[in-house]
């Protein structure tokens, strides 16, 4: 079949999308046994939207967005489309301040009506 590929039980077609594979015949040839036993490692991908980029930082979209908007977390535009790198993300996390959560809201006033930025909440 042209412009088929093997997927398992289904062929994918260009045309009309996958269909359930027709033949019966379940031995495979050498070349597919060898084939079946190679494993391919994933990709990483090097870029990530801004719901993924959220997700992986176990943050908000909101929150994302507004660390977008202020810079501390560059993004690139491809077309339409805003991405984050995957190497931003992780020097972000390695930038972010350590150390007792608890200890900086009381000396700061956070939660005494006092406005705090994102940074401030840790």
């Amino acid at each position: 079949m042209a412009g088929a590929v093997d997927a398992g039980a289904f062929v994918v077609n260009a045309r009309r999308g996958t269909v359930p594979r027709t033949d019966e015949s379940t031995e495979e040839t050498p070349a597919q046994e060898h084939r079946a036993q190679e494993t391919v490692a994933p990709v990483p991908a090097l870029l990530v939207s801004p719901d993924d980029a959220a997700r992986l930082l176990a943050i908000g979209r909101t929150a994302l967005y507004a660390l977008l908007g202020s810079g501390d977390l560059p993004s690139v535009q491809i077309g339409r489309r805003r991405r984050v790198r995957v190497s931003d993300l992780e020097a972000f996390v390695e930038h972010l301040p350590t150390g007792e959560v608890g200890e900086e809201r009381h000396s700061r006033g956070v939660g005494s009506g006092q406005r705090s930025t994102l940074w401030e909440l840790g």
